[in-house]
């Protein structure tokens, strides 16, 4: 059972409340406030007001594009750029080249699962947490009212749709204002009963609704939150690091650790160790080459291979103790894909493989409908498609499991290292060069979008951003052995770098670094900021210098690498936000 807790946000934190008027910018207001108050909880900048006339003035009529505005442009004061609550023309040239101070965060990230949001509102709010504030989504209907805001706060009754506690606030005139964002400043869950937890939220409709703007929500009547992300102290820690040191200070010196790779079959699928005599054979021998520690590849068809409820760390367990005993550090690498090395290969399991035979379409697909079982394709991380799971949850729960399992290990400093597989071969990209359909070094490969949920991802996108152009994915050949000059998209740059192609390559990249934001944020609220976590990437060579600057192999892969653009950047600031090193290969 959860610990309960009780936590608002000081009021010297909080912003004043807000007052949108009669326009319809409560998404711009709340973000706003949201910023401004990471700022002062951060920076300890009480000063901090992020104006939300940007985004007014914006307009992002999506999450990707409100997440550019504050985590790239940034959002000026309200004293260099005034609030009028009325949308004007937007140049964001004009905006770049003005020479005011801005307040950015690294990040907003979207959470849809009622599940997972609970979890992150409470590892936000709890001691240790970070204890930001939190956007939120409701539909308000006669929440809208102030007398019934008021009612909820004062009677610490919350607000739960007009089904459960307010009941009674049903009105002969419906209030509809769907999907109106609030702020959420804290949350308390001391009760026993989870129907009686709620949280506290600030509305923007004025000090004259619920108590001095302010009001409490139950988690139920949730559609989504917004939790922003924020490392303020990197570039200080770059700064403390590039100080001069005082006399007599000692600098803690920065060493590389080398460590050995153990056989994958060294755990068999039955999760025992395969030949325990070899094992400590080859222990010693990592002990006399006088390396650190060993590397270990922790298959999930092996931990979680019968049922979706089932772990079996025990062969991991027994290994990490031998590994203690000779005093020998570990980096773990959790493949979330099938595993083959030499003749011994781990599927994904068995419970997974059971849904892939139903609904094919939990896998990477090209055009041709072909598919690869070794891993899960990144439209159904949010899809409730494997047991009623979504693949977020599913990974959170491995990784929790894990965390728990061997926290005596990490908080020992035994386990040093945690590797996280994000694609095919645990690597980040897209499965669009595999022997299993036939690809062969230098073909350029095929693109994987093709599946029913990543086709649905590319609709929703397209239709968000007005561009009904592409709300299917192109009909480019799949053609896994071409070469650039031999394929009709790559071979000319009038197909591959035109307006429409250049918004299809950039939604596809956009998969690839949206999935790393989505696993690395659950890694990181479950392991902490102290664990050393990476991530592999391969490099993907063969058509970097070729004449038509297609980049044709790394585009299929999602690299967006094409004349002008740099695919790589967005991937690297995405691991900087996490603090995660590369593994590349």
């Amino acid at each position: 059972m959860e610990e309960g807790i009780h936590y608002t946000i000081d009021e010297n934190i909080m912003t004043e409340v807000s007052d949108q008027k009669e326009q319809g910018c409560c998404l711009a207001f709340v973000l706003a406030d949201v910023v401004s108050m990471v700022m002062r909880i951060s920076l300890s900048d009480r000063t901090a007001l992020a104006s939300a006339q940007p985004l007014i003035d914006y307009n992002a009529p999506s999450v990707s594009k409100l997440n550019r505005m504050v985590s790239s442009l940034g959002l000026e004061s309200e004293e260099s750029y005034p609030l009028t609550r009325v949308n004007r023309d937007w140049d964001e040239g004009l905006y770049l080249i003005r020479k005011h101070k801005r307040y950015k965060i690294d990040n907003l990230q979207q959470i849809n699962d009622p599940v997972e949001m609970r979890t992150a509102i409470i590892d936000n709010f709890k001691a240790g947490g970070k204890r930001y504030p939190i956007l939120c989504s409701i539909d308000m209907n006669d929440f809208a009212s102030s007398q019934t805001a008021l009612e909820c706060i004062s009677t610490l009754e919350p607000y739960s749709g007009g089904n459960l506690h307010h009941s009674r606030h049903a009105s002969s005139k419906k209030h509809k204002e769907p999907d109106h964002a609030l702020l959420i400043y804290g949350c308390n869950t001391m009760s026993e009963d989870p129907d009686h937890h709620y949280l506290y939220v600030k509305n923007s409709h004025g000090t004259g609704w619920g108590m001095d703007g302010k009001s409490l929500i139950t988690f139920s009547v949730l559609n989504y939150i917004l939790v922003p992300e924020y490392e303020p102290l990197k570039e200080q820690q770059e700064d403390e690091e590039d100080a001069p040191m005082e006399e007599g200070e000692k600098r803690e010196k920065k060493v590389t650790m080398v460590y050995v790779a153990l056989p994958l079959k060294t755990i068999n699928t039955e999760c025992k160790i395969e030949d325990p005599v070899a094992l400590d054979k080859t222990l010693q021998e990592v002990k006399e080459a006088n390396a650190d520690g060993v590397m270990i590849k922790v298959a999930w068809g092996i931990v979680q291979g019968g049922k979706s409820t089932e772990y079996n760390w025990d062969g991991y367990m027994k290994m990490f103790e031998k590994l203690r005993k000779e005093k020998l550090k570990i980096q773990v690498v959790i493949c979330f894909h099938a595993v083959t090395e030499d003749d011994f290969t781990i599927e994904l399991p068995t419970w997974i493989v059971k849904a892939g035979k139903t609904n094919s379409d939990i896998y990477f697909k090209d055009r041709q409908n072909n598919y690869t079982t070794e891993c899960l394709s990144w439209g159904i991380d949010n899809e409730h498609v494997l047991e009623n799971q979504t693949a977020l949850m599913v990974y959170d729960a491995l990784l929790r499991s894990f965390q728990e399992t061997f926290k005596k290990f990490i908080k020992d400093k035994v386990i040093m290292v945690v590797e996280l597989g994000l694609g095919p071969q645990g690597e980040l990209r897209h499965p669009s060069f595999c022997a299993d359909r036939g690809w062969k070094y230098p073909g350029i490969g095929a693109f994987q979008c093709y599946d029913k949920y990543m086709r649905d991802c590319l609709e929703k996108d397209a239709r968000e951003q007005h561009f009904r152009l592409y709300t299917s994915p192109p009909e480019i050949e799949c053609a896994y052995n071409a070469f650039p000059a031999s394929d009709a998209f790559f071979r000319s740059k009038e197909n591959f770098d035109s307006f429409e192609s250049c918004y299809f390559l950039n939604w596809y990249a956009k998969q690839l670094v949206n999935h790393g934001h989505r696993v690395l944020s659950l890694a990181r609220r479950i392991f902490g900021k102290k664990m050393a976590m990476n991530v592999k990437l391969t490099g993907i060579d063969w058509w970097y210098k070729h004449e038509s600057q297609s980049h044709a192999a790394e585009v299929t892969a999602g690299f967006f690498t094409t004349c002008e653009h740099d695919g790589y950047e967005p991937v690297l600031k995405m691991l900087k936000n996490y603090n995660v090193g590369l593994n590349l290969q």
